[in-house]
């Protein structure tokens, strides 16, 4: 009898917690300001590196490629543009922004978007770096008194399946 009631215990327990956040073989990466969860197989680095608020990546993918798509956040302070007044001009400047440092340039979308819980911009693009053809979808948020732009990039050649991973990887993210 103990064995029983303690099993059905332990199940209602087991039950009655909320269901992970992220897919099966997905890790949730949680701080203080953000939630997403990403592929096992990847590797997150939340060092600074490259002044990124973190930088995801697929690992078996750059060695074997070269590259490996990624995930990467940035976070700058709204002082830092005094002529931006909204998320509307912070979008359009990071877009153009991207147009002037990258070549041959090719905006596919660019618009507003909902994006968990809260408004944002989205744009995908396909663009030159280095001699490399490359896809990118970027997502650009304001709270906080910060910008925040979250991006994914990937080789332009790489498998839809891998594009809807990355924008699956973005998509997840949760603002706090």
């Amino acid at each position: 009898m103990k064995t029983n009631t303690a099993l059905i215990f332990l199940l209602l327990v087991l039950f009655s917690c909320e269901k992970d956040a992220c897919p099966s073989n997905w890790t949730l990466y949680e701080s203080e300001a953000l939630e997403i969860c990403y592929p096992d197989s990847w590797e997150l680095n939340d060092s600074g590196i490259y002044g990124s608020e973190l930088v995801i990546i697929d690992m078996l993918d750059a060695e074997s490629s070269g590259f490996g798509k990624n995930v990467n956040i940035i976070k700058q302070h709204q002082s830092y543009f005094p002529q931006i007044q909204s998320l509307d001009d912070y979008a359009t400047f990071s877009k153009n922004q991207m147009a002037d440092y990258l070549e041959d340039v090719q905006i596919l979308f660019f618009g507003k978007q909902k994006i968990s819980n809260f408004d944002a911009y989205r744009t995908v693009m396909q663009a030159n770096q280095n001699g490399r053809e490359l896809f990118f979808v970027q997502f650009y948020f304001a709270f906080d008194d910060h910008y925040y732009v979250a991006t994914f990039t990937t080789t332009s050649d790489d498998s839809p399946e891998n594009k809807k991973l990355g924008e699956a990887i973005m998509e997840s993210m949760i603002w706090k």
